[in-house]
């Protein structure tokens, strides 16, 4: 295995999203400074769009039709976050505490949509919710410093800047995988079984024997 120091670099990658110039903090801060519910819900919603992204340029080339199948409609079986979430899992993606996290995304997105009182992440489920992220914690952790002594910065506790924090990381993430595409590759061992397009023609059927019956003697 090697590092990702080691590894070859790919010259058709496309850029990686620019923080800086994406906007997308000043997003944030617009949606959460009008409401908070409204906040949560948007940016919920773009991380569920990013998300959706970063699946499809994991799967082969499809038409739009096909891709429809799959994520439109109540039959379709990657309409609801909670099957992106665990479809970008195994499609290793992400590990599980990323997992972990994009379901506290989701399940604060559905308390505030579906529970009227919930009007800020003042409410206990959701302090209780945003408690579980890993991301904050993380970040902290593995804070990069230029002499062992310099402080590590201490992690956030509010809820909300939690939540925040959290949606701006895993946006970014997804962004990364969903503009680099990576398609799976068919296998070439028994290929041709479920390759109807490689088979070769049917036989032509051969001509059929037409029994000749005698003919009856006629009595003289």
């Amino acid at each position: 295995m090697t590092s990702d120091d080691d590894a070859p670099n790919n010259p058709f990658a496309k850029r990686e999203p620019d923080r800086e110039r994406s906007g997308f903090d000043h997003f944030l801060a617009e949606v959460f400074g009008a409401s908070e519910r409204a906040g949560a819900i948007v940016s919920a919603a773009q991380i569920e769009d990013t998300l959706a992204e970063a699946i499809k340029g994991r799967l082969r080339e499809m038409n739009a039709g096909d891709i429809g199948v799959l994520f439109s409609g109540l039959a379709s079986p990657l309409n609801s976050f909670h099957a992106k979430i665990h479809l970008g899992f195994a499609l290793a993606l992400y590990d599980q505490a990323v997992r972990e996290d994009l379901q506290v995304v989701k399940d604060v997105r559905n308390r505030f949509a579906h529970h009227i009182p919930a009007k800020s992440f003042d409410d206990e489920i959701i302090k209780k919710l945003c408690e579980k992220l890993h991301y904050p914690c993380h970040r902290v952790n593995v804070e990069e410093r230029v002499f062992a002594e310099d402080p590590i910065e201490e992690e956030e506790t509010d809820p909300r800047q939690r939540f925040q924090g959290v949606v701006g990381n895993l946006y970014f993430g997804l962004a990364m995988l969903s503009v680099n595409e990576v398609r799976p590759v068919p296998p070439t061992k028994w290929r041709e079984v479920l390759d109807y397009a490689r088979r070769p023609d049917a036989p032509a059927p051969l001509p059929k024997k037409v029994r000749v019956r005698p003919s009856k003697l006629k009595a003289h």
